[in-house]
């Protein structure tokens, strides 16, 4: 704990110089003294006789000094020192801080200069703060109604400067930052804090502009300074604030006499309630300002408890694509991250997390900065409901509550954005769903992309869990060995499969140093499935290793559905509506287990497998593979009493099963092209009664010189009775060239290979015929598919755009 810090005061008459002209020559030359650790500076006050440090505290005229230094070093050679001057009543008092110039070890100070205390001519104050209403403290309590230039290298001004550390590059002594800061209801605490970061830098992405707004009573302790005698300098710390404190905002290195940083004063992260903004473009005063990146970053106190963390928090990726003439943009994307807890007092942990992404445009003018500045943001107390209340094409939802999750800026894992920027960016035309392939223990996420719905949630009986609708894919990270995947069979609002699997998280060099040859340190290409549920219209299906259930009961797929909140009242039903259920969650190490919930004639299967589940229109299906000695016990559900042992095809049509022996898949293809500057067109159907699944459709050619060109490679499913159709482009460098597609499964075994197809040739320009679309119906129709797809193609890339602002 550091020593609080001495004061003197001193006056300094002109007969009394002489001793301090004997002092100064004995010291030694300046020099630049390396950073260390220092004790805490000792203050003290020159006056020059014009008035009192207290009566200039207060507002009167007059010019004096507060010099801080360190104990092994007098006032003659301080650490810093704060000029506060004042010229006349009712004007404007100033405060300049000299702290140590380039190359020095101490800042600007004479004792007698001119027979009076002073800063030596041609030195630059660091700092200049304004206060327009003439005064410093009054009645204890210090006034943040303040005008702040901040001028030279290496202070950090900025959120964010400490990672991109443009401050280290700026001249010495050039600006660095503007910052006005007001205290509305003067209390001491300030109420926004608007920040401009000042050199160019044109080809840097540096945060340009911060605001942070206080937007409810928050309580906060003062933290005392490094001198009662001027309180906004601190006696340590760092940019941001404490939570549930306030401390002064200008910190300095004591061991090298350098000013460092100047904090954030409206705390963005810790406080319950505030309004902020991050822009990479500047915001400046007057309307029509289009801030990007983190603009809105919103923080509520939904329980109303006013005091600790928020328990919403919304943070928005903001990227404008184009802008008319006016500077307006005409075309943006948002990626907002919406966290939640439910906890009644705001501990810094959060339950739940949606997050959007879409190209909803801003159409708010919002005044901040006490109305000196409009931005097209949304307001504060709309943003929320800004946000549930509109559709979005891409949406994930993460639960946190099988443990804690600690978090300043809410839920981090599965952003939009970690899926690739170039994808949303229309520059790629696939996800990098790697990045979505795993998440850290105790988190469940789900996630939607091919269709446009509100965030809502629901909660599904089979888990006693919250889900989002409409998810089409989920993982929940249950230990280091295993996790349980979730699935949209049918793409409905509900998850109908759970399924337990081996997925041990890789240690990178771990694994590796146990065995560098072993193939047991690879992961597998299959997991290894424990266990699968399904959830079927009126049946539960239990798939063990050697076992089938299947049980026979009425449920509802949803017992409620919700929408993350947005205020007090709906933040208090969430969780009115959720607490029935927040102990009753099932084990998701026994899926087994889950059935046991629900009633109804049940038929257990011994020794035999499952396969290919798939929801059909009206009903379902799946194929069954019971070995030699099968055995069904309980209700005959199936009707497999008698049954050999083979392959079987199981349907339920409107609540009816039909059992039947399973054929094989008939897969044929077809390629045909209509033109020589249109693409080919491959149709793979399967005609047989069996699904396959997981297969690779290549198709490629050979030039004359044998090198293989690869015109298409994609996964294709193939359930019973299906036609999938690829457009494949041909290059006109290979025109006439022949064509051949393959088939392949997982293990990479051949399934089909199609016949050569030569494409059409390009006709030489002479020769070229000129069709006419009327006299070709089925070119038309031909060429009317693919414009179609090329307009679909079009409108998915615009939805999907984005820049890389995460």
């Amino acid at each position: 704990m550091r020593s609080r810090p001495t004061i003197q005061t001193l006056s300094l008459p002109k007969t009394t110089a002489v001793w301090l002209l004997v002092l100064l020559a004995c010291l030694p030359a300046a020099g630049l003294a390396a950073a260390q650790d220092a004790p805490a500076p000792q203050t003290a006050v020159f006056e020059t006789g014009e008035a009192t440090w207290a009566q200039m505290l207060s507002g009167s005229p007059g010019e004096a000094y507060l010099v801080y230094h360190r104990p092994d070093r007098g006032p003659e050679r301080p650490a810093l020192v704060v000029r506060l001057s004042k010229a006349a009543q009712g004007s404007a008092a100033v405060a300049e801080l000299f702290d140590a110039p380039q190359g020095q070890a101490y800042a600007p100070f004479s004792l007698l200069l001119q027979g009076r205390p002073g800063i030596p001519e041609g030195s630059a104050p660091t700092i200049t703060l304004t206060a327009p209403d003439g005064w410093w403290v009054r009645d204890g309590i210090a006034n943040y109604n303040l005008d702040i230039q901040v001028d030279g290298r290496g202070i950090e001004t900025m959120w964010g400067a400490g990672l991109t550390r443009w401050h280290l590059f700026i001249e010495p002594d050039a600006p660095n930052a503007r910052i006005i800061v007001r205290d509305t209801n003067a209390d001491g605490l300030p109420d926004w804090d608007w920040r401009t970061m000042l050199p160019e830098f044109e080809t840097r992405g540096d945060l340009r502009t911060n605001y942070a707004e206080r937007k409810c009573d928050s309580p906060a302790a003062l933290v005392p300074g490094a001198s009662p005698q001027w309180p906004y300098v601190a006696l340590e710390g760092d940019f941001e604030q404490a939570t549930g404190t306030f401390r002064p905002p200008i910190v300095v290195d004591w061991a090298t006499s350098r000013i460092t940083t100047l904090s954030e004063m409206v705390t963005v992260r810790r406080q319950n309630c505030a309004y902020a903004l991050y822009s990479i473009d500047r915001v400046l005063p007057g309307p029509r300002n289009s801030p990007d990146f983190e603009t809105p970053f919103a923080f509520y106190d939904l329980s109303g408890t006013g005091a600790g963390y928020p328990n919403l928090i919304l943070r928005t990726g903001r990227a404008i694509l184009a802008a008319g003439p006016d500077g307006a943009p005409t075309r943006q994307t948002q990626a907002i991250r919406y966290s939640w807890s439910n906890e009644e007092r705001g501990d810094g942990t959060f339950d739940y997390k949606v997050e959007v992404l879409g190209l909803h445009p801003y159409e708010s003018e919002t005044p901040i900065a006490g109305g000196r500045v409009l931005i097209d943001a949304p307001p504060y107390e709309a943003f929320p409901q800004w946000v549930i209340g509109r559709s979005w094409p891409v949406v994930s939802f993460v639960d946190a509550t099988a443990m804690p999750y600690l978090s300043s800026e809410g839920i981090y894992e599965w952003g939009p954005g970690e899926l690739g920027s170039a994808y949303f960016a229309g520059s790629s035309v696939g996800l990098d769903m790697q990045a979505w392939a795993d998440l850290p223990e105790g988190l469940r996420g789900e996630y939607r992309l091919e269709s446009d719905h509100p965030a809502q949630l629901y909660l599904s009986p089979i888990d006693n869990r919250l889900h989002l609708k409409w998810a089409e894919r989920g993982l929940w990270r249950l230990d280091d060995e295993q996790v349980i995947r979730v699935a949209n069979l049918d793409g409905d609002e509900t998850i109908d499969r759970w399924s337990r699997e081996a997925m041990a998280i890789v240690v990178p060099g771990k694994d590796e140093a146990a065995s560098e040859s072993s193939a047991a340190a690879a992961p597998p290409a299959e997991p290894t499935v424990y266990e699968t549920l399904y959830a079927l219209d009126g049946y539960l299906l239990h798939a063990g290793a050697d076992s089938l259930t299947l049980i026979e009961t009425d449920y509802q797929p949803v017992l409620f559905e919700t929408l993350p909140p947005t205020d007090h009242d709906t933040w208090l039903a969430g969780r009115e509506q959720l607490a029935p259920y927040e102990a009753l969650g099932r084990d998701p190490a026994d899926l087994h287990g889950w059935l046991d919930a629900f009633p109804g004639p049940r038929s257990v299967i011994e020794g035999a497998t499952l396969d290919h589940v798939r929801i059909t229109g009206d009903g379902f299906r799946f194929e069954l593979a019971l070995p030699a000695g099968h055995r069904v016990t309980g209700a005959d559900l199936l009707g497999l009493a008698g049954n050999a042992a083979g392959r079987y095809l199981i349907e339920n049509q409107g609540g009816a099963f039909a059992v039947a022996p399973l054929g094989s898949p008939e897969l044929s293809f077809d390629i045909e092209q209509a033109g020589s500057d249109t693409p080919a067109r491959v149709t793979v159907r399967n005609s047989g009664p069996a699904d396959v699944a997981d297969l690779e459709l290549v198709v490629q050619t050979t030039r004359p010189d044998g090198t293989v060109v690869e015109l298409l490679r994609d996964p294709v499913e193939l359930p019973a009775g299906a036609v999938v159709q690829k457009l494949v482009n041909i290059p006109s460098t290979l025109s006439g060239a022949d064509i051949m597609a393959r088939l392949s499964d997982q293990s990479g075994d051949l399934m089909l290979v199609s016949r050569e197809f030569q494409t059409i040739p390009t006709l030489p320009a002479s020769s070229a015929v000129v069709f006419t679309l009327f006299r070709q119906p089925g070119l038309l129709s031909l060429l009317g598919l693919f414009a179609a797809f090329v307009s679909a193609a079009t409108i998915m890339a615009i939805i999907r755009r984005r820049r890389a602002v995460l």
